[in-house]
């Protein structure tokens, strides 16, 4: 007969193991158990590390802005991106074009920070090419804006104010920035209207004469993030003129996209990259360079910011007394978060290395339950499942003992793998604070559940 204990892996602590019905019997051994109670000690640590630049080239979301918080501290993200040709050519019949307005439009899916704080977006031209099969990561110098061609100051993100975004709009659009653009480089683009070398006909020439446009929040000073959506139709380039007649036209310039098909599935890519920065408080600063074994307090903080490593215990006494995993769950529990998180939870990734030094998933992170915290606040618990990757630990087949808590998938090894991150919005701003392996409170401590049997 198959009977089946549970060990509460924690920080110096030890517990007794209990009879689970039937868990995870499809992985055990085809022998009989013995029904033998155990009990042992397992070290379990967590410490808050810097994360590695992140590969953000080719992403759909992106993300524009600057969050402050007494907490965490103050992070930026600027856009670069490319246009692509004119979406319909203007006819050199009708020129000469005269320009009322050019304004660059950008719409959002989410803000982050505060909707009434007001700050400064200036728009430059870029200094080089974006290269399609060139590799960009999160912090980028080697392409920056130059030229100052668009400005739009104290402007607040506010997704319920709307903007008329074409000629006879009535209606106007929500959630949309609204950038007005110089004049004069507007004309550049009006200039080529029925030139000979195809530029505005030829995305070919196009690139090569229109390198692409720079957003950022200036001097990094704001308190707003916004999630810029480089596939919908609202996100543009427009040049409002009137042609020889009088009659007014439209010139749109959309963010470059291209199709790409991996595993008979198309994705869209943009031709972007997304830039990120952090500077964190004395607090965060401290737990990243704590010289202890482990910690009661960590950080996860999103856009190549902090993650939370967690190295697993030594198993070789188990291992040596024939015993056998069934499943493995890692338990975190949320202190504080930048989001509200009753409404707007954010996902824990597990991630490990594997034995050639990439990084894999070995569980996601979903909410198992909501408590109130002594603010007031409430604040998510996560239940996640390593199972598999704990077992490989067990039977020796992975050389480490490290799982890595993000709140983004950080396997950029495939463009498919990049995708995924794309369409599922980029790499989220947002911070958490997670209670550590030491922590004093129990409803707070990191930690990992084993069940498993015994020859």
């Amino acid at each position: 007969m198959k009977q089946y204990f549970l060990i509460l892996l924690a920080f110096t602590a030890i517990f007794s193991c209990k009879k689970a019905d039937n868990i995870g019997g499809d992985i055990l051994p085809n022998s009989d158990y013995l029904n033998l109670e155990l009990s042992d000690s397992f070290l379990l640590t967590s410490k808050t590390i810097a994360e590695s630049p992140v590969r953000t080239d080719k992403l759909i979301f992106n993300y524009v802005g600057v969050l402050q918080s007494g907490e965490y501290g103050k992070n930026h993200a600027k856009l670069m991106f490319e246009l692509a040709n004119p979406a319909i050519a203007l006819a050199d019949s009708l020129a000469p074009y005269t320009i009322d307005s050019a304004v660059l439009f950008m719409k959002y899916n989410i803000v982050y920070g505060d909707t009434n704080s007001t700050q400064n977006i200036v728009v430059k031209s870029l200094n080089d090419n974006i290269l399609e099969n060139q590799k960009y990561y999160s912090d980028n110098a080697a392409f920056f804006g130059t030229t100052e061609v668009g400005r739009a100051n104290n402007i607040a993100l506010k997704p319920s104010q709307k903007f008329f975004t074409y000629t006879g709009d009535t209606l106007g659009s929500l959630s949309v920035i609204r950038v007005p653009m110089e004049t004069s480089y507007a004309q550049t683009f009006i200039d080529k209207i029925g030139s000979t070398d195809s530029v505005l006909t030829k995305y070919a020439n196009f690139d090569n004469y229109f390198r692409g446009l720079e957003v950022a929040f200036e001097n990094n000073l704001g308190n707003a993030m916004a999630l810029v959506d480089l596939t919908s139709d609202k996100t543009r380039f427009t040049i409002f003129l009137k042609d020889k007649n009088g009659v007014r036209k439209e010139m749109n310039m959309y963010p470059r996209l291209t199709s790409v098909v991996k595993e008979s599935t198309t994705y869209l890519q943009s031709s972007a990259i997304n830039v990120y920065g952090n500077t964190y408080n004395a607090a965060v600063n401290n737990a990243l360079s704590s010289v202890e074994l482990t910690d009661s307090i960590n950080y996860i903080i999103g856009q190549a910011g902090l993650m939370n490593k967690i190295t697993i215990p030594d198993f070789t006494n188990l291992i040596n007394q024939q015993a056998a995993v069934n499943k493995a769950e890692l338990y975190v529990t949320q202190i504080n978060s930048n989001a509200d998180t009753s409404s707007n939870v954010s996902i824990i990734y597990a991630l490990y290395k594997d034995n050639s030094g990439n990084f894999k998933i070995s569980g996601i992170g979903a909410k198992d339950s909501v408590y109130v915290n002594g603010n007031n606040e409430k604040v998510a618990r996560y239940n996640i499942n390593i199972s598999t990757i704990v077992k490989e630990m067990w039977l020796g087949r992975l050389t480490t003992r490290d799982i890595y808590l993000s709140n983004h998938n950080i396997n950029q090894n495939t463009e498919a793998e990049l995708n995924d991150i794309s369409y599922l919005g980029g790499y989220a701003p947002t911070k958490l604070t997670i209670g550590g392996t030491n922590s004093s409170d129990i409803y707070q401590k990191t930690r990992l559940k084993i069940f498993y049997s015994k020859q």
